[in-house]
């Protein structure tokens, strides 16, 4: 009976605590991206804001520390949203436009790989065409290229 008891608290709070996790992550991530939209003349919206990320990160911390010490953890229904900013990428749920920081961001770089790289013409800088290589750089650089094929033959057969 201790056994099968252990077993259901192990897998109650292994299963509910990652649900936790990942919904006190994404509601975090929605609160904030709402706060950084907030002008300060919403100073008192904004102070209630920041009471809800830090008891969503309360939770979070909670919620994964969770299967260790056995303990449930819920996600109240104040930190439950229908809709989260379009840069998340859920398709099952609603979302809404996000014009915060993070929004811009997003749309910056779909927006870039949606467009088709310019095409990249390899070529010599002019700077390598104007004068030749004098003889001598190429006599000394031509004997240690030399020297060091046979030091790396030698370290090849001393393998």
């Amino acid at each position: 009976m201790l056994e099968e008891k252990l077993f259901r608290m192990f897998l109650e709070a292994r299963f509910n605590s990652s649900n936790v996790v990942g919904a006190a992550a994404d509601s975090w991530l929605t609160i904030m991206d709402r706060y950084l939209t907030l002008g300060d003349e919403r100073a008192k919206e904004k102070a209630g804001m920041k009471r809800q990320i830090l008891k969503a990160i309360d939770i979070y911390y909670d919620a994964l520390d969770a299967p260790k010490n056995g303990a449930k953890v819920y996600l109240p229904l104040d930190l439950k949203f229908e809709s989260f900013p379009h840069y998340m990428e859920y398709k099952h749920k609603k979302s809404f436009n996000s014009t915060s920081i993070l929004g811009l961001i997003y749309d910056t770089v779909v927006s870039q790989n949606e467009e088709e790289p310019p095409p990249c013409e390899i070529k010599k800088l002019p700077c390598f065409e104007d004068e030749l290589v004098p003889e001598s750089h190429m006599e000394k650089w031509g004997g240690w290229y030399e020297n060091y094929k046979d030091e790396m033959e030698q370290a090849m057969k001393n393998r």
